[in-house]
């Protein structure tokens, strides 16, 4: 985002990165997780930013691990199936993008912030109208709201921050499958 289109080398720059991230793939020894992460990287090319990227000590997984197991258990939860089919889409994309702000290998409490401002640049790609972008930074911003819970935040605050009742069922299937 930071590249300039408009000056010659860095277009060049930008459009064999482009290149680069499109046309490669990524080879494990399972095919069909190879099929899921290509359509993934293919989609939201920055996710190539969090592979590998180690969290805190006291976490197994490394970022994108962790990103596709929250994936994973949001899509078993049982309160899923009873979204719409919009709002599952809008969920999956929230939760794929949801720690992309971490730092590495430290506790990053601030990470929701910095997660929803690169969210926000990157729905900017994305042919989505400007309220479901909202929707989906404000669940990144908003996707620790369990832990402020146990911290003390209000009740009322978190009807705030998740304004109809399936926004709250997204909100609680986002932070079980994130625990």
């Amino acid at each position: 985002n930071k590249l300039n289109s408009n000056d010659k080398t860095e277009k060049e720059i930008l459009e064999e990165t482009q290149k680069f991230l499109l046309q490669n793939e990524v080879i494990t020894e399972n095919e069909d997780v190879n099929k899921k992460l290509n359509i993934l990287i293919k989609a939201i090319p920055e996710f190539l930013n969090v592979v590998g990227k180690k969290q805190h000590q006291t976490r197994q997984y490394t970022v994108d691990c962790h990103t596709l197991k929250v994936l994973e258990e949001t899509l078993k939860h049982p309160k899923f199936e009873t979204l719409t089919p919009q709002n599952k889409i809008l969920l999956q994309l929230a939760v794929i993008l949801h720690d992309f702000g971490k730092d590495e290998g430290v506790i990053d409490s601030g990470h929701e912030l910095k997660s929803a401002h690169l969210t926000n640049a990157i729905l900017k790609k994305i042919n989505l109208s400007e309220e479901k972008k909202d929707i989906i930074t404000e669940f990144v911003k908003n996707h620790d709201w369990f832990a402020k819970l146990q911290k003390g935040i209000s009740k009322s605050e978190i009807a705030i921050m998740f304004k109809n009742p399936q926004e709250l069922d997204m909100a609680e299937i986002f932070a079980n499958s994130d625990l």
